[in-house]
C-alpha cells in the first residue's frame, strides 16, 4: 500500500513539474519590456515651401523580423503660390507594421490617419477633414551602435490619387527616420 502511495505522489510531482514548466512558457511569452523600439521621422524643409514634420513611433519586436507599432504625427505645411499663401497643421497616427527580410532591408506596411484643412479649389472654401491612407513599402536599415539604427523608407500611398488626399496624385513618400 505505501507503494502505491508514493507511486500516487510521484505522479503528482510529476504533473506539478509538467504545469510549472508551462507557466513559465507560458510567462516567458508576456510583455518584456527590453522588446520595445523607440523612434520615428522628423523632417524639414524651408524655401517657398516651409514643412516641419514630427513623428514619433513605438513598436514592440514581437519576433526578431516582426515589429508592429503605432505613431503619432504632427506636420506644419506652408506654400507660397504666387500672392497666395497656403498654411495648415496636419496631425494624426498610425499603426505600423516592419517585417525584416534581410538584417537590413524590410519592408513597412501602414495605415495613416490625417486630419487637416482640405482646401476646395472648385467652392473656394476650407474645411478641415480626416483621411485615411493605406501606405506600403520598403526600407534599409544602418545599424548606429548595438541597440540603435537609421532607416531610409520608400513608401507608397494607395490613396494618393483621391481628390482630398493630402498626398495631391503624388503617391511616393520618402522618410529618413531612427530607431532605438
Amino acid at each position: 500500500m505505501s507503494c502505491l502511495i508514493q507511486a500516487q505522489d510521484f505522479a503528482t510531482w510529476q504533473k506539478n513539474q509538467t504545469t510549472n514548466k508551462k507557466r513559465m512558457s507560458l510567462s516567458d511569452k508576456q510583455f518584456d519590456p527590453s522588446r520595445l523600439t523607440y523612434g520615428g521621422n522628423f523632417g524639414l524643409t524651408f524655401a517657398s515651401v516651409t514643412y516641419v514634420d514630427i513623428s514619433p513611433m513605438v513598436g514592440y519586436r514581437v519576433t526578431d523580423r516582426l515589429t508592429p507599432g503605432v505613431g503619432i504625427t504632427y506636420t506644419y505645411y506652408r506654400e507660397k503660390y504666387n500672392n497666395l499663401v497656403y498654411q495648415t497643421s496636419f496631425y494624426g497616427g498610425r499603426v505600423f507594421t516592419r517585417y525584416n527580410l534581410f538584417p537590413n532591408i524590410f519592408v513597412h506596411g501602414e495605415l495613416e490617419f490625417l486630419n487637416f484643412d482640405h482646401y476646395d479649389f472648385l467652392t473656394a472654401e476650407s474645411e478641415r477633414i480626416w483621411f485615411t491612407s493605406p501606405i506600403i513599402g520598403a526600407g534599409y536599415m544602418q545599424p548606429a551602435g548595438q541597440r540603435a539604427a537609421f532607416m531610409i523608407y520608400v513608401l507608397y500611398a494607395l490613396r494618393s490619387e483621391e481628390l482630398n488626399s493630402p498626398y495631391n496624385g503624388n503617391p511616393l513618400i520618402f522618410r529618413l527616420g531612427f530607431f532605438i
